[in-house]
């Protein structure tokens, strides 16, 4: 199973994301505090 697309509304600092992954994406890279973890933490929720 690919993930292809990701939607979070309301979920903690996000109010509304629609975010789209690559075949070949393997990390997540930003600056502190941006809401990487965020991403995990709700992709850990639904799995």
């Amino acid at each position: 199973m690919n993930l292809l697309r990701m939607k979070l509304k309301n979920f903690r600092g996000y109010k509304k994301a629609d975010i789209r992954f690559d075949d070949q994406m393997t990390t997540i890279i930003g600056k502190n505090d941006i809401g990487k973890s965020t991403i995990v933490d709700a992709l850990e929720i639904f799995f």
